[in-house]
């Protein structure tokens, strides 16, 4: 498998954060209210990145072959959970910026204030999310010697 590409992983973040920052722009000038966000997404992702660390450290000891609890089946899990946290956590958290960005232009209003410093903490622990997980998904990824000395032939899965 090939490690996600990190240039595709900020495009989608960018491209995210620009809609979303249009969009809701759009939607408070044409008098709609604007979306309140906690720092709730925050947690949300900082519980995922628990997550992918815990299971990512079990990928290591497998891979240097210690005692673990994973087995090469629940590694390959890892990454493709790893891989999918890096892309929607890269468009969450581009929306999430895309919502601070329109709250920064309404700072006389403390609701505004309130709600781009909410976005921004969730923004910002969402970018950790994403880092974590490109480091987890490269933490899986086999190389050709890692392959079983025992088969000659190809391996369709790298």
């Amino acid at each position: 498998m090939k490690p996600l590409a990190i240039t595709w992983v900020l495009l989608v973040g960018a491209a995210c954060a620009a809609l979303s920052f249009l969009g809701f722009f759009a939607h408070m000038r044409a008098g709609g209210t604007p979306m309140i966000v906690t720092p709730g997404p925050g947690v949300v992702f900082a519980l995922a990145t628990a997550a992918l660390v815990w299971s990512g450290i079990a990928v290591r000891r497998l891979r240097a072959g210690k005692d673990t609890w994973i087995d090469a089946i629940g590694a390959m899990r890892v990454a493709v959970f790893a891989r999918t946290c890096a892309l929607v956590g890269a468009g969450l958290t581009g929306i999430l910026i895309g919502v601070m960005a329109v709250s920064l232009m309404q700072l006389q209003a403390a609701a505004m204030v309130s709600n781009a410093i909410g976005s921004g903490v969730s923004a910002l622990v969402g970018i950790v999310w994403v880092i974590i997980a490109l480091v987890v998904e490269r933490w899986c990824v086999i190389t050709p010697d890692d392959d079983g000395a025992s088969s000659q032939k190809r391996n369709a899965a790298a």
